[in-house]
């Protein structure tokens, strides 16, 4: 399933993308370039990323959001997951 954008990303880069792209934010490997691409020019991508380190298990981090991948974003959790930050 993909992310749906709230009232407050509607704005989002890749809220009206085929659904051929839309993969691109959840593929294996290298493949997240093209998201990431994507994501790069986005005007809420801040927003995007604040909502989903809000809303996202960390025991469970998949896809690209707010430009980030989810390594990046285990970082910026500073490394916790969801047993260690419960």
């Amino acid at each position: 399933m993909f992310f749906q954008p709230t009232n407050d990303l509607r704005g989002a880069a890749c809220k009206d993308l085929p659904e051929i792209d839309k993969r691109a934010f959840f593929a294996k490997g290298n493949a997240y370039k093209r998201a990431k691409k994507i994501c790069g020019g986005c005007p809420v991508q801040t927003a995007c990323l604040a909502e989903c380190l809000e809303l996202e298990d960390p025991a469970h981090r998949y896809g690209i959001w707010g430009n980030t991948t989810a390594r990046e974003r285990t970082r910026l959790y500073g490394g916790a997951t969801m047993a260690e930050s419960a």
